[in-house]
């Protein structure tokens, strides 16, 4: 279950994202098992039924996208900084609603035959998803960090960048991911189209191979959506893959880059 969160506790994680020491922001990634063994985050984060629930009897035409916010927090456990990500619903009128994420540690290996809805196909889902895993400390790191500017804009299909001293190129950490609202209307229609029981919405961390001026960071997370519009081999298994999400910066929210 995600836990509703109010918008202070929103931005009390973006900070202290914002404020980890570059050194430090691999360390975020890692876990110790029920073996006290140390490992990485490389499976899924889970968002709750509730907030699934709330997607669903909003409908495409009240939500205008979601939104991944980076983020993390101290563990109550152990008291280390960990990496805790944002699921964001924001509605065409009103204020967005937050939840949390959590982090599912069990791996179960599936295969896709059929794509449903979806951006990517489930073997580059699955690239993204290796090459994050095999990723270094240092190249987590710099996976988070490019060069880029707060704000692009597109003119004819082809992206525009007025240069001002507010919007200049520099190195910039990733803020928050937008999944936009044709990726939403893709996503509804892949959880209605299983029983409540069955509907789940996963964010696994990728890693992209390039990076390009639209999309500066080789951090890339990868929604998975439970869908009967996609067909595994043996009847059970993920659903639909989505990798269309706009990183911010430079495609931020407002023109302040949050």
């Amino acid at each position: 279950m995600s836990t509703l969160l109010r918008l202070e506790e929103v931005s009390n994680k973006q900070k202290t994202w914002e404020e980890c020491l570059p050194a430090n922001l691999s360390d975020l990634f890692y876990y110790e098992d029920s073996d006290n063994k140390l490992k990485r985050y490389t499976n899924y984060f889970k968002l709750g039924d509730d907030a699934i629930a709330q997607i669903v009897a909003l409908g495409a035409s009240k939500i205008d996208c979601f939104r991944i916010i980076m983020g993390c927090e101290y563990d109550a456990d152990d008291n280390q900084l960990k990496f805790a990500p944002v699921f964001s619903i924001v509605p065409v009128t009103g204020n967005a609603t937050h939840y949390t994420l959590t982090y599912e540690p069990e791996i179960i290996e599936t295969k896709l035959t059929f794509e449903g809805y979806i951006e990517i196909t489930s073997s580059i889902s699955s690239l993204f998803k290796q090459h994050w895993a095999e990723l270094t400390d240092d190249q987590i790191t710099n996976a988070f960090h490019g060069t880029t500017v707060n704000k692009i804009d597109f003119k004819y299909n082809k992206p525009v960048i007025k240069l001002t001293p507010e919007n200049a190129f520099s190195n910039k950490r990733i803020r928050n991911y937008t999944i936009i609202h044709s990726d939403v209307e893709g996503i509804i229609k892949d959880l209605k189209s299983v029983s409540e029981e069955d509907r789940y919405i996963h964010v696994f961390l990728g890693a992209g191979l390039t990076v390009q001026l639209t999309h500066p960071f080789s951090f890339r997370p990868i929604i998975e959506v439970s869908s009967a519009l996609a067909f595994p081999e043996d009847g059970s298994g993920p659903g639909s893959n989505y990798d269309r999400a706009k990183p911010c910066p430079p495609f931020c929210p407002n023109p302040g880059g949050g």
